[in-house]
This record gives C-alpha cells, sequence and structure tokens, in this order.
C-alpha cells in the first residue's frame, strides 16, 4: 500500500494537541491564526536556504526550526477548529517556494542539467497534484533537503529526479484509481 498522510497527520494532530492545547488556547484567546505559524516557518525557511551550504549547523538549526513550524500550522488549525481553505492553499505556496529555492541555490553548485531537470519535475509534479486535487493526500518531500542535513548533496539531487519520475507518478495515478 501507498503511504497516506491523512491518517499519519491524524496521530500526530492528537499527539501535538494534547500536549500544546494550553498554548493553542492562550494564542487563540490574543489573536493569533495559523497563519502566524506559516509565516513564521516561512521566515525559518528563508533562513536555511540563506545558510545551506554556507553553515551546515545554522541550516540545521533553521531547517529544524522550519520544519517545526510547518507541522503546527496545520496541527493548530485544525485543533482550534480554525481551518480555512485560503490557510491551507498558504501552506502549500510558502512550502512550494521554499523548496523551489533550495533547487535554485543548488543550480550554481551542483550539476546545472541535474539540477534544471529536477526542478521542472518538481513543478510538474506540484501542478499535478493541484490538478488533481491530491495536494491534501501526497505531500512533496524534500528529500534533496533531508539528504542535505547530512551533507548527501549529490545522492539527495539523484534521489529527487528518482522521486519526482517514479514515484511522484505512481502516487497520484494510485489515488487516481481509488476515487
Amino acid at each position: 500500500m501507498i503511504f497516506d498522510l491523512s491518517r499519519q497527520r491524524k496521530i500526530k494532530d492528537e499527539l501535538i494537541s494534547k500536549t500544546l492545547m494550553p498554548l493553542f488556547i492562550f494564542l487563540k484567546r490574543n489573536g493569533v491564526s495559523a497563519h502566524f505559524f506559516s509565516v513564521i516557518g516561512f521566515i525559518f525557511h528563508l533562513a536555511s536556504v540563506f545558510f545551506f551550504l554556507k553553515n551546515q549547523l545554522l541550516f540545521v538549526v533553521f531547517f529544524g526550526l522550519f520544519l517545526l513550524f510547518d507541522g503546527l500550522d496545520g496541527t493548530y488549525a485544525r485543533s482550534m477548529n480554525s481551518v480555512t481553505e485560503f490557510g491551507g492553499h498558504l501552506d502549500r505556496l510558502l512550502d512550494g517556494f521554499g523548496g523551489l529555492l533550495f533547487y535554485l541555490k543548488a543550480f550554481y553548485f551542483f550539476n546545472r542539467l541535474l539540477v534544471v531537470a529536477i526542478l521542472f519535475l518538481y513543478l510538474v509534479n506540484y501542478f499535478l497534484m493541484y490538478f488533481f486535487k491530491l495536494e491534501k493526500k501526497i505531500g512533496i518531500a524534500r528529500n534533496f533537503v533531508y539528504f542535505s542535513l547530512f551533507g548527501l548533496y549529490q545522492f539527495g539531487l539523484w534521489w529527487d529526479l528518482a522521486y519526482f519520475l517514479i514515484f511522484c507518478p505512481l502516487r497520484i495515478y494510485h489515488y487516481q484509481t481509488k476515487r
């Protein structure tokens, strides 16, 4: 069976909501929306892109903070019953733009043809997920960035090429046939 994000998201939401509910209630009372988490996460994403290939420690710290806030925005919105369509689109747009920036920066340091091919496939897969309305079920992986956390830049690029050529289309086909 192909990996389904909805079950994992539900487990994550329950665990985080129980732990952070007092903080979530405090933030809600003070007018903080889930968009706050998305924007702060995006700022950390930009910082991690800046330090990518410059300072490994700061890159890891800022990318970790991005992942934390990226995971909290949706959990906060679902926990506080304040989910909006705009918030979902904002989160995916900021995530997609941040991922795009990593590939653009990699363009200057690695095999340019490989990065261009991956960038093209990244954008095609993003478009296909929106076209087939699968963006909530299938997340674009940041494999290149995850491998980069450990200094495995070239391997991450080749992994993403395989991912976007093989696995993303298979997952899209799988979800289209389940309908």
